[in-house]
């Protein structure tokens, strides 16, 4: 369950040691720091598999699709590899519904670490952006981490 994390705080330890100059947060020091731990859980029936190289906008779409069920979710995610920057969307009751690696409906063996996006604050993004991704957002060079100010609203309310 810890492999995600463990992977954060090593690549954060790492960078922090080989760059002492640098203000700007890394994006696995970013997600450690804003993000949490989220459980999987089957996809639900009904939820279409989307493209998988395409997972910000496949979790996108869901959670526009479904505003009052999900909330849009970006990180890491892993199957006991590498962790992979990723997006999914999470229930009301913190779970992860992954439209992209799980097309069989089953992700017990995946780990989730990630950001539960404001609703607002995807909107007024994507507005702006026209792509999808706001963690790795090459585009924009990375604005989320750089913001003194950052006006992101995490998510962390769920029912229980």
């Amino acid at each position: 369950m810890d492999d995600v994390e463990d992977f954060l705080i090593a690549q954060t330890m790492l960078q922090n040691a080989t760059m002492k100059d640098n203000k700007n947060l890394s994006i696995e020091a970013f997600v450690l720091k804003n993000g949490r731990y989220f459980k999987p859980a089957p996809l639900p029936k009904g939820i279409p598999h989307g493209d998988v190289n395409n997972c910000f906008k496949n979790a996108f779409v869901l959670a526009v699709k479904n505003k009052t069920r999900y909330l849009y979710c970006e990180g890491f995610a892993s199957s006991g590899l590498i962790p992979l920057i990723h997006a999914w969307v999470v229930d009301r009751k913190g779970r992860v519904i992954d439209p992209t690696w799980c097309p069989d409906g089953t992700n017990n063996k995946m780990e989730y670490y990630g950001i539960p996006f404001d609703w607002d604050y995807v909107t007024r993004q994507f507005k702006d952006m026209k792509h999808f991704g706001f963690i790795n957002d090459t585009k924009r060079k990375w604005s989320l981490l750089r913001e003194e100010k950052n006006e992101f609203k995490s998510k962390w309310r769920f029912e229980r």
